[in-house]
């Protein structure tokens, strides 16, 4: 169960936030967001083009593989705005988009399964002892600052 349902306070902040005038204009989603079309043409043309570079001219290893990393996080990112359905305002092509984009990272995947997965990965949001990503919310900072060093391998992982 998520923490959201039980704490009344949690409740009572996100209605107001949904209540705000303002937040439909600030929550509005495009027919075609512009920046995670862009995003998604990067990341094919980086991991094509880090493949064409060491095959066609050998180009180093240590050289691609910055590439190849920085073009996977690239196609994640829309992949991640379409399971919350942020990318179009249109389902099917906001799903297609991210099915498109997600193909980088996990080929034959689909959007709607991917959402499936990261939202059962987020159902215990703010609890401290099931939410797997409290670490990321509340990291050492008392080891300032050393303790940003950790957060590079959760990604990593």
């Amino acid at each position: 169960m998520s923490i959201t349902i039980n704490t009344p306070k949690i409740r009572e902040v996100i209605n107001q936030v949904v209540n705000d005038p303002d937040y439909k204009q600030v929550s509005k989603v495009p027919l075609f967001s512009l920046h995670q079309i862009g995003l998604i043409i990067l990341a094919y043309t980086g991991f094509i083009g880090g493949i064409y570079l060491h095959l066609t001219f050998q180009t180093s290893l240590w050289i691609v593989y910055p590439i190849m990393i920085l073009s996977s996080y690239m196609a994640f990112t829309p992949l991640h705005d379409a399971t919350h359905r942020a990318v179009s305002s249109n389902k099917v092509l906001n799903d297609l988009l991210g099915t498109i984009s997600g193909f980088i990272l996990m080929p034959f995947i689909t959007t709607p399964t991917y959402r499936f997965l990261h939202m059962s990965h987020h159902r215990y949001v703010g609890d401290d002892e099931l939410d797997p990503d409290s670490i990321l919310v509340a990291f050492p900072t008392r080891y300032f600052p050393i303790g940003f060093l950790i957060l590079p391998f959760f990604d990593v992982i």
